[in-house]
């Protein structure tokens, strides 16, 4: 859970200094339990000028907008030292400690987040001249918090409505290409460039529209069709006014500039059925963010001044790798694609902090991955002010008891016994709607294997040892038809669980398929905790307990309010099912299961709690986890991998590698023999019988598994089979380390 701070700026001028107000607490929880500070962000009557004359200079002037690089004329050394001029004079009047109530602000800001988390900074202010400030190279930021990126946005908005269900599993994209050329017939910048990097994300779930230098008419009929849109991005030319009220674009040859006025009607009926963020990789487009600020909006990323062309290209590059490829936050891809600009700091000083996020304060930005499968659950609105909108934000507030709550971009509708309370049964079905997407969309799903199982309740404290004296029993393995939820009803576990594996050996799967029987039981059972998926991953505040954790995930992913799942929580009437403890940073592994335990050992402690972990992290971990006992998922059998490849007809596939001892060890887990089925579709069998050693085969095998697959890299980056370096990945798992250790690859 990261963290969101509001800065403030309503009223003031340079000459008396800005009333400020900042507020602190998690990302997506209300005001009400948010910390405020107020203060005064200190008079500078020279920053106007200063902004011109060192700052706003560099960026306009020919050479310097969306075109290509000019060989001549060059003066790099003098805008270099423009910029770091405006940088300094910027950072001076920001960290002037010499007043108290700006001070007080610095101070409460340092003492309140942390290095570890991911920040988001929005500043809100109507001011032209503040919000052309380049924000992201306050020092207090830049050098302390690693994770934070400051984005900009109005200080009056509504909360926007309720998202519209999907049609499709599918990232609707509509792209307009505008003109790349001046009235002379010049070639300016190079759009064909972004229009190939959106191509790509066609592997990655994306339905993209392309509108090449349209017509105004053609624009609007575009973004009035009624299965609406996800994301709207523009290539092209573009400008702001002066005063930054009001921007246009360029959209073909013949065109005028067309403004973002002009187009409101349709913006409004594509935002009400559904486009979330507007992209305009082009020059100067705070005027644009701000007008389309009044349509209410979710986000937008923006230039704040003109751009050169290839900064504007490499941005994009990097931004949607980060988005789409790794499923990063929108707020971390476009730190990540902005410091990837560093490289133009001779060519283009300043480069990048051009890009910047304007966004509806009241939103949650949403990740690729929750944009393509449903995940409008987490872009949910939540209430930032309740003044501005009560009764829609009552609404959506399970407590209220009339939850409109949305999963998959679908209405969940209530499950389960009626004898359980309705907000329970909306939470409940909400948790078997992500169960059901997720197991449909894992990587081995079209037949799920039993895993063996090797009971070893020698990884577990039991909080009976130390008062009965007898023996552990030892490691061994259960009957192979021995399903999970048996193990989690064995009168051992009692439902207290910890289930280990080596990386890619089926754990989350393991605890998805628990988690489908659990729901059928509390469907059935009135009085039966609701079971619930989280993630360790998130946990990042030592400070904070685990029980005040799982509340602050339930608003989060769930909306469900602090007040409610306090009392779900007090009442043991959820069942954790907690997942990527070892995805926690290393030293922050253990102090988790220390917190575990603590919750466990507790007054609230729950009836049921399961967690997952990869068994080498676990294995070197002082303390123990309080739970029953523990099971270690087992590498699959020969018997099992040919069942496999016979039950989805491709038993030709255990011909081919059945003879060959090395790379059958290498299927033995359910990732990589899902990898392999991938890759046997491209592989020739009879190129594959010419080679006669193992490693000649398996580096022909590794140039046909699919790595522009995005879900595949993201799982296996996610669990460790690869280390991701810049925009390369390099293998890591032990498994693959003796063939391919040496061998990195970059996507395209």
């Amino acid at each position: 859970m990261g963290k969101l701070v509001i800065l403030q700026l309503p009223e003031g001028d340079f000459q008396r200094g800005f009333a400020c107000t900042v507020q602190i607490g998690l990302d997506g929880d209300t005001i009400e339990t948010r910390g405020q500070i107020t203060g005064r962000l200190p008079a500078n009557p020279d920053m106007p000028q200063q902004l011109n004359d060192e700052w706003r200079r560099v960026f306009n002037t020919d050479e310097n907008s969306r075109i290509k690089a000019k060989q001549a004329g060059t003066t790099n050394f003098s805008k270099s030292n423009a910029v770091n001029n405006f940088v300094y004079y910027l950072n001076d009047w920001l960290n002037n400690s010499g007043d108290r109530e700006w001070q007080k602000i610095r101070d409460g800001l340092q003492q309140h987040l942390n290095k570890e988390e991911e920040i988001r900074v929005i500043i809100q202010t109507q001011y032209p001249i503040l919000r052309r400030l380049p924000w992201q190279a306050w020092d207090l930021f830049a050098d302390n918090y690693p994770k934070a990126e400051i984005a900009l946005s109005p200080t009056t908005f509504a909360t926007p409505g309720d998202l519209p269900a999907l049609n499709s599993n599918k990232v609707r994209i509509l792209v307009v290409l505008g003109s790349s050329t001046v009235a002379d017939g010049c070639q300016e910048i190079d759009i064909t460039f972004d229009q190939e990097e959106l191509e790509k994300l066609k592997q990655l779930g994306a339905e993209l529209k392309f509108l090449e230098q349209p017509s105004p008419q053609e624009l609007r009929e575009c973004l009035w069709l009624e299965e609406g849109w996800d994301i709207f991005f523009f290539a092209g030319h573009s400008s702001s006014s002066d005063d930054g009220q009001d921007g246009e674009i360029i959209l073909n040859e013949l065109a005028q500039g067309l403004k973002i006025t002009e187009l409101f009607e349709a913006l409004k009926k594509a935002i009400s059925r559904g486009l979330q963020l507007a992209i305009f990789n082009s020059c100067d487009g705070l005027g644009l963010a701000n007008q389309l600020a009044e349509l209410n909006i979710r986000q937008m990323i923006v230039m704040r001044e003109p751009v050169p062309d290839a900064v504007a290209k490499t941005f994009l590059k990097h931004f949607l790798t980060a988005l789409a490829c790794n499923n990063q936050s929108l707020y971390a891809s476009v730190r990540e694609a902005r410091l990837r600009l560093e490289d133009f700091n001779e060519q283009y000083p300043g480069a990048k902090y051009l890009p910047v996020i304007c966004q509806n304060s009241a939103v949650i930005p949403p990740t690729w991955e929750k944009l393509r499968t449903g995940g409008r659950i987490h872009g949910a609105n939540w209430d930032v002010n309740p003044h501005l909108n009560r009764e829609n934000v009552n609404s959506r507030r399970i407590g209220a008891g009339i939850w409109n709550f949305c999963f998959g971009q679908q209405a969940v509708a209530t499950v389960g016994n009626p004898a359980r309370p309705e907000n329970q049964r909306i939470l409940l079905a909400a948790v078997k709607e992500e169960v059901t997407a997720r197991l449909r969309q894992s990587l081995h799903n079209t037949v799920l294997i039993n895993l063996g199982k090797e009971s070893q309740p020698q990884q577990v404290k039991r909080p009976w040892d130390a008062e009965i004296k007898i023996g552990l029993k030892p490691a061994e393995p259960l009957p192979d038809t021995t399903t999970i939820l048996e193990v989690f009803d064995s009168e051992e576990i009692v439902g207290k669980l910890l289930i280990l594996g080596a990386p890619g050996s089926g754990k989350t799967t393991t605890q998805l398929e628990l988690a489908q029987e659990l729901i059928k039981r509390a469907e059935e059972q009135p009085n039966y905790p609701v079971p619930v998926l989280f993630n360790l991953s998130s946990w990042k505040d030592d400070r904070l307990s685990l029980a005040d954790w799982l509340l602050a995930e339930l608003k989060s992913k769930y909306g469900v309010s602090k007040k409610l799942g306090k009392e779900w929580v007090n009442k043991r009437q959820l069942l954790p099912l907690l997942d990527g403890l070892d995805e926690l940073e290393a030293q922050r592994q253990e102090l988790c299961v220390l917190a575990i335990n603590k919750f466990l050992a507790g007054d609230i402690r729950p009836f049921y709690l399961v967690v997952c972990s990869r068994i080498e992290e676990y294995s070197n971990y002082a303390t123990q986890l309080q739970l029953n006992g523990a099971i270690y998922l087992q590498p699959l059998t020969n018997n099992q991998i040919c069942a496999y490849l016979g039950s989805i007809e491709y038993i030709e596939l255990w011909s081919t590698i059945s003879s060959d001892i090395d790379l059958l060890e290498l299927v033995k887990t359910p990732l990589l023999l899902s990898i392999t089925v991938l890759a046997s579709k491209e592989i020739s069998v009879e190129e594959w019988q010419r080679l006669t050693s193992t490693a000649n085969r398996l580096q022909y095998f590794s140039g046909y598994i699919p790595w522009n697959y995005a879900r595949f890299l993201d799982y296996c980056t996610e669990r460790l089979f690869l280390q991701r370096v810049g925009g390369r990945y390099r293998f890591i798992h032990k498994l693959l380390q003796d063939h391919f250790a040496q061998m990195e690859f970059k996507q395209d």
